[in-house]
């Protein structure tokens, strides 16, 4: 090692592969242990209820499950990520074999139609 530089460490997040300078601050929405929809099993995709733009009602996205009724607090995308990112679904199922973001990427795509 030169006597210019000195070494520098930095963490690699398991779920989502950003990397940090801090190994305790990064709160990542893919961990398992969160328990919220985006590594449940019953996790089918996403949709959004449209707004009034007359009244600038915002769009509000939520996750679609093939257990809870949509229009819940546990699917609301804006609600959860509030919380972050801690599910309180009574319902929640983790995937066997999660391994964080990219398999939550190749479901989406095998949803939409695509190969993963």
């Amino acid at each position: 090692m030169s006597a210019r530089f000195r070494q520098v460490v930095r963490f690699k997040c398991m779920w989502c592969g950003k990397v940090f300078k801090t190994d305790y601050l990064h709160k990542c929405k893919f961990d398992p242990d969160k328990r919220n929809c985006l590594s449940c099993v019953h996790q089918i995709g996403s949709d959004k209820e449209r707004g009034d733009p007359m009244y600038g009602e915002p769009d509000i996205p939520y996750f679609v499950c093939d257990k809870v009724d949509n229009g819940t607090e546990f699917c609301d995308i804006d609600t959860i990520a509030r919380n972050n990112w801690i599910g309180k679904c009574p319902d929640y199922e983790a995937i066997h074999g999660w391994k964080g973001k990219e398999t939550f990427k190749a479901r989406r795509l095998a949803a939409e139609g695509g190969k993963p």
